[in-house]
């Protein structure tokens, strides 16, 4: 009866082992996406960085700039989005172009092609813009 008991706990002892063992690999196992193009070029790598939203600037003059927090130097991304909420001009907007330079944020309403009166009304006609780093 005593071989008996020896063999269970060593096949317990055996069968933790072999448990925490396999636990042990699971945890060291890498896990992500990687993005690469038609030629092999990695050009998107989750292990690397992540996407992170950090703010949104409000432009509601002709021109200005903006310059964020970004002590490691991480590449910008921005979303930019219409604020028009006005029914009876629902795709009213004001034109604008954006530029990045360093850690600035750049924007430039245009006042061409009848868009002198627009620019008054950046309050309805303007856009947001959303920014962060990855």
């Amino acid at each position: 009866m005593a071989d008996w008991m020896i063999f269970v706990v060593v096949g317990c002892i055996a069968a933790v082992a072999m448990y925490m063992k396999k636990r042990k690999k699971a945890k060291d196992m890498p896990a992500g996406i990687q993005i690469f193009d038609a030629n092999g070029n990695k050009t998107l790598d989750y292990t690397e960085s992540l996407t992170r939203i950090s703010g949104t600037i409000y432009p509601r003059t002709v021109t200005g700039s903006y310059t964020i927090n970004n002590p490691n130097n991480e590449r910008i991304w921005l979303d930019v989005y219409s604020i028009n909420t006005k029914s009876e001009f629902p795709f009213s907007y004001c034109p604008l172009s954006i530029s990045i330079n360093g850690n600035t944020i750049s924007w430039k309403y245009s006042t061409d092609n009848g868009h002198a009166d627009d620019v008054k009304h950046l309050d309805v006609f303007g856009f947001n813009i959303r920014y962060g780093t990855f």
